[in-house]
């Protein structure tokens, strides 16, 4: 009796102590974007004398007003909203199509396409090349850079492969006795089974696809074609862009009160936050499957 009241003594005392590093930890991961909130709803020049770290001391919605209002972000959360749909889409429909059949032993040259694919994992063909080649094939300076190049992902090829061989060998063996071909048993047996992986792949897609600002600065000219996080580097990196924005406010009859009220330094949180909640907002739903996918991947390895 007293052993087990001295484990579980032990065991509370490392129960708490295990609560409160995770507090700590919690901590230090929300508070700079709770940081960023409060500074995001705070006046903009009242923000630049610093002192503020709980909540605003100022409030105000202009920064959000301004970022609402301005033709240019609009625009620019139009593309990135639609690049991660078209984008994710298309790439999960295309690895998991790749991953079923390389999941296959019997594919004819499937030891060559496997060594073909990781290749592609570690070598790059570089920047120049890979110009010349956007180019050729007449992406530069259209939409469709942000859709076709990076459809293909040899990591998800991987995780979908791992999660279907770990599929029982027999569900597919009953439905072609059954006459079902290839198409039907992928379609209607092999998707409605692997939802978690497809789920956990078009996360990692889905993020990578709005967080993504190197192909709009480097294969995109045309304003039209900005994306969000284009917007945000530039917010960061250059004070113009924050000109530009003022100079379409007036043109829309914005009042200067209106924008003394907000500052580069507060519609740069403003624009963080609004890049950042929709992966924030979309995350939670995906989270169970999202853990499933990647340990049974694991496990089957």
């Amino acid at each position: 009796m007293a052993a087990n009241n001295r484990r579980e003594n032990k065991k509370s005392v490392f129960d708490l102590l295990n609560y409160f590093y995770m507090l700590i930890i919690l901590l230090l991961t929300v508070y700079p974007f709770y940081y960023c909130l409060v500074l995001a709803f705070n006046e903009g020049t009242d923000a630049l004398r610093g002192g503020i770290y709980l909540w605003p001391r100022k409030f105000v919605l202009d920064n959000f007003s301004f970022i609402l209002g301005n033709d240019l972000l609009l625009t620019a959360a139009k593309n990135s909203l639609l690049r991660t749909l078209f984008g994710t889409t298309l790439s999960v429909a295309l690895n998991a199509l790749v991953a079923y059949g390389l999941s296959k032993q019997f594919l004819a040259g499937r030891k060559f396409y496997l060594l073909l694919f990781a290749v592609t994992m570690y070598i790059s063909g570089g920047l120049i090349p890979s110009y010349i080649i956007m180019g050729k094939l007449g992406l530069i300076d259209s939409f469709l850079i942000y859709i076709l190049p990076g459809a293909f992902n040899f990591f998800y090829t991987l995780l979908l492969m791992a999660y279907y061989q770990a599929i029982p060998d027999s569900l597919v063996e009953s439905a072609e006795m059954d006459g079902a071909g290839n198409y039907y048993i992928f379609y209607k047996i092999i998707l409605p089974l692997s939802l978690p992986v497809i789920a956990t792949v078009a996360l990692f897609a889905g993020v990578e696809q709005w967080n993504n600002y190197l192909d709009t600065m480097i294969y995109t000219k045309s304003s039209s074609l900005e994306t969000l996080q284009s917007i945000m580097r530039k917010l960061i990196n250059e004070a113009d862009i924050y000109n530009k924005m003022q100079e379409e406010m007036s043109k829309h009859g914005v009042t200067s009160s209106f924008q003394a009220a907000v500052s580069p330094f507060t519609i740069r949180v403003a624009t963080m936050i609004v890049t950042t909640l929709p992966i924030m907002f979309l995350y939670p739903f995906l989270q169970r499957y999202f853990v499933k996918g990647i340990m049974i991947g694991a496990i089957k390895g």
